[in-house]
């Protein structure tokens, strides 16, 4: 059986996987998206039921030191790793992502938030 691997999302009718797997999407907005983009500002803060989350400030206007602007994908991804230790995902989103090829926008040679979800699934 082949190993699940990245592909990239086509605007295709059907795309076809290049090594037989089912492919399943986890670009934005779905659940598996990186909350995370280039050129927004966030800070870690305290959501209403008291734990930790990421705030994404919408108000470019607010530039104190609390706030930290993506610069770059690199950044975002390095973020987004970050989220998945303090949220793993769960045994059921595991389970549909597991054995499966996963796609995204990205390039195919570039780096990109589903390689670290495919790391996870598939250890």
């Amino acid at each position: 059986m082949s190993n699940p691997i990245r592909v990239q999302r086509s605007r295709k009718h059907k795309q076809v996987s290049p090594n037989g797997l089912p492919i399943v999407y986890c670009g934005r907005p779905s659940e598996f998206g990186n909350p995370f983009i280039v050129g927004g500002l966030y800070k870690l803060g305290t959501g209403a039921n008291g734990k930790f989350s990421w705030i994404r400030c919408l108000d470019e206007k607010l530039t104190d030191d609390t706030w930290i602007k993506m610069e770059t994908v690199e950044q975002c991804i390095e973020w987004h790793k970050e989220y998945l230790k303090r949220y793993p995902l769960k045994p059921k989103q595991i389970e549909r992502l597991k054995g499966k090829n996963l796609s995204c926008w990205c390039k195919v040679d570039s780096q990109c938030h589903v390689d670290a979800l495919l790391e996870i699934v598939n250890q």
